[in-house]
């Protein structure tokens, strides 16, 4: 009998069944044809086959599976049909904590739909030799190594109930530690840090920021004293807080989460759970307006957002993790996931599958001629898809590109990109061509290109005016040019600058204005009035929150408040009312920009 016993969500999801298949062997007997029956009836659910549909109720429910060639011989399978959210494990508070040596530090998880709270503890890498990281007991507290060192440790629990669901701290062990780990702070406010420190030191540590040094920040984020006062600007920002010795290298962070008082408001969150709503995401917007989610890293996990009704509901599960795959909504209603890396060894998928939103399973696409992710996936006109660059068995970007046909169900190479590429943007354009921007690697190149599906060549355009790398936007504007924003410049630092690229003239004309913030990770919506609006990203890993207008009449940008919570990589949708969304990052909520916010857009 396999599997002997098995887990699965109710059946409340409004797309899809939730529900397990089940096979089974007789041995010593003619034949292994069963008669199935749920031993509670209807309602402990239903048998399509060998496949197992779960009820509306959860408990525990019963299969009974009866040899038909001997009904003296039987078998049961235990079936747990448990809530419709995911479980998972996560940090409670923050994931990095500091810790004094020659004292410990209490680790504590938050448990979501995780009936036994056991858990298993190691400390799985450090900065110190293996034996020499510091130690954790079962229930979760910390010790630094002896010698009063300088170095930091990670440390894992597991849970012992679903191995799958981790969580995982930073810990810093030093000789004197900033307090508190961590602050929340409305804009405008102010904070105190202080520090601890180990009584033979004889110096005072002195404070600062440590993300900042390659932004020139317009307008002010905020100031951090010498003496550890902390004042807030007026938007929402994360900041690396940093507290350090004079002449030593030892230095210990601590987070300051600056919100914001609108013009966004939430909405809606999901404070105690983890994963009510998925965090860092990649996704697809499907035919009927709402959004499958995927997780990042170690999840498999598939969530429908609803943006109409905001419900986020559990929908299915994917064969294999995808750490930077991507999703695209093919034109029959289905979802192609493509690439991406799984396991902690980040290994390269090169197995492609489908979700069906119909039946809520998903099923073999067959697999990638290059394995890839940070990869783009495009619909074509056609109905095929593209498949364009991305990090390969190196782990460095490529040339490569293939498409999909699901007519056939197979992937086809194509000749390379002109540039090597990866997180990139691709923008269809009125002519049924595509233009392909940033995203190079080290910025080699730096050339634009075109891809046609019908000679299903790349065509070399350009030049940009500003070389750009991972995380800009390119929004097509309502008379067809495209606008490019931000993205990883020279160095680490992201850029402010705009250009547009015109079709009619395959050039890119500079904007004379620019943003008021360094973004890259941002987003770029195309409003009813004919503006963009711009939201979130990090200049240099630092989340912003900040909103920002762009007027295609003027070609000016004018700062339009903030989101509650500093957003990077999040998904945003314009309603039919006008109003923006945010949601699907760190801070798992949802806010609303109502559409009265923006001013009617002018030429003057």
């Amino acid at each position: 009998m396999s599997p002997y016993r098995a887990t699965v969500y109710r059946n409340t999801s409004p797309i899809g069944r939730a529900g397990v298949s089940f096979s089974v062997r007789f041995f010593g007997l003619p034949s292994s044809v069963a008669n199935v029956e749920v031993v509670e009836g209807p309602a402990g659910g239903s048998m399509d086959g060998a496949n197992y549909i779960a009820p509306t109720t959860i408990g525990t429910y019963h299969i009974r599976f009866t040899s038909a060639s001997n009904p003296s011989v039987s078998t049961v399978v235990a079936v747990t049909v448990v809530d419709d959210r995911m479980p998972a494990l996560a940090p409670y508070a923050v994931e990095r904590r500091n810790v004094l040596n020659g004292g410990t530090i209490q680790l504590q998880p938050v448990f979501d739909h995780l009936s036994d709270h056991s858990l298993a503890w190691e400390v799985d890498a450090g900065s110190g030799a293996v034996g020499n990281r510091g130690t954790v007991d079962p229930h979760g507290v910390f010790t630094p190594p002896a010698g009063n060192q300088f170095g930091g440790s990670s440390v894992t629990a597991t849970s012992v109930e679903d191995p799958s669901k981790k969580a995982s701290w930073a810990v810093v062990y030093s000789n004197f530690v900033i307090t508190p780990d961590q602050v929340n702070l409305p804009i405008g406010t102010g904070f105190q840090f202080g520090y601890q420190s180990n009584s033979y030191l004889l110096s005072t540590p002195s404070f600062g920021f440590t993300d900042e040094v390659n932004v020139s920040w317009v307008p002010e984020f905020g100031n951090m004293s010498p003496l550890g006062w902390l004042q807030a600007g007026d938007y929402a920002k994360t900041l690396t807080v940093c507290a350090y010795l004079p002449g030593s290298a030892e230095v210990t962070r601590a987070k300051a989460k600056i919100t914001g008082k609108g013009p966004s408001t939430v909405i809606k969150g999901f404070p105690d759970s983890p994963s009510g709503f998925p965090s860092d995401t990649y996704g697809a917007r499907l035919k009927d307006g709402s959004f499958l989610l995927l997780p990042a890293f170690d999840q498999r996990d598939l969530v429908k957002f609803d943006p109409t009704t905001l419900t986020a509901t559990s929908v299915g599960t994917l064969s294999h993790y995808r750490m930077g795959g991507r999703a695209t909504t093919l034109q029959d209603g289905r979802v192609l996931i493509t690439g991406g890396l799984h396991g902690y060894g980040m290994v390269l998928c090169d197995e492609a599958e489908i979700f069906d939103p119909a039946t809520g399973l998903t099923s073999p696409a067959g697999n990638l001629i290059t394995p890839r992710a940070n990869h783009q996936a495009t619909l074509l006109a056609d109905g095929r898809v593209l498949l364009t660059g991305g990090r390969g068995e190196t782990f460095q970007y490529m040339k490569n590109a293939e498409v999909f046909d699901p007519a056939k169900g197979t992937f086809s190479a194509l000749e390379p990109m002109h540039t090597y590429r990866g997180d990139h943007t691709v923008t269809p354009l009125a002519d049924g061509t595509f233009l392909l921007v940033g995203g190079e690697s080290f910025l080699l190149g730096s050339k634009p290109e075109l891809f046609d599906p019908m000679t299903n060549q790349f065509i070399e355009t350009g030049p940009v005016i500003y070389p750009r790398g991972l995380g800009s936007s390119a929004t097509r504007l309502a008379d067809g040019r495209v606008l490019i924003l931000g993205g990883e410049g020279v160095g680490t630092s992201a850029l402010p600058f705009a250009e547009i690229y015109d079709p009619s003239t395959n050039t890119f004309l500079d904007v004379p204005g620019q943003m008021a913030f360094q973004r890259r990770n941002h987003r770029a919506v195309l409003l009813p009035s004919g503006q963009v609006l711009i939201s979130g990203g990090d200049p240099v890993g630092a989340p912003i929150g900040a909103l920002e207008l762009f007027n295609p009449l003027t070609g000016a940008f004018s700062r339009q408040g903030t989101m509650v919570h500093a957003q990077p990589s999040h998904q945003t949708v314009v309603m039919a009312d006008g109003s923006v969304l945010f949601f699907g990052s760190g801070p798992r909520v949802i806010e609303r920009l109502p559409a009265s916010t923006f001013p009617v857009p002018s030429i003057h």
